[in-house]
């Protein structure tokens, strides 16, 4: 094992970061801890995935289908609907499915309703109330060591 194998987090760069991240520009140090948690982020969650699968496959092996640890319980199990629907009508005729309707809003087509009726939101249509999170991402060729390009604020 080399140096480039070891993760070392230092709480105090953590701390140093977030309290960075508050700021309109964040310091370059600050960028580059946080760079440095998104990498082991990604990492740490390929190894889970990776140990997901070796465990899968030893699992099968011993006809297990949950390992109860001292703090750890690991399940195998199925994932989405059981069954799948051939015959529609059938299915529906014998009562063994139901029918779902999902209408969507065309954002789009909301979008222009408002330009042309002076702001105002169709009948039948309301503004939802969302939170705006933040999210924070390596740009594409960042991780190739490629200079990111400053953009100043408009």
């Amino acid at each position: 094992m080399n140096n480039t194998d070891i993760i070392t987090l230092d709480k105090k760069e953590l701390i140093f970061a977030k309290d960075e991240a508050g700021k309109f520009v964040i310091t370059g140090s600050a960028e580059a801890y946080i760079e440095k948690l998104l990498a082991a982020q990604q990492l740490v969650e390929d190894l889970i995935e990776q140990a997901k699968l070796v465990i899968g496959v030893e699992m099968t092996k011993e006809n297990l289908i949950k390992i109860q640890g001292g703090r750890l319980s690991i399940l195998k199990r199925f994932y989405g609907e059981r069954y799948e629907v051939l015959d529609r009508d059938f299915a529906l005729g014998q009562g063994l499915a139901n029918e779902e309707i999902k209408i969507k809003v065309d954002s789009k087509a909301v979008e222009e309703w408002i330009k042309k009726h002076e702001g105002q939101i169709p009948e039948g249509i309301k503004l939802r109330d969302r939170v705006k999170k933040v999210s924070i991402s390596m740009k594409k060729g960042e991780e190739n060591g490629e200079q990111p390009e400053k953009t100043l604020p408009a």
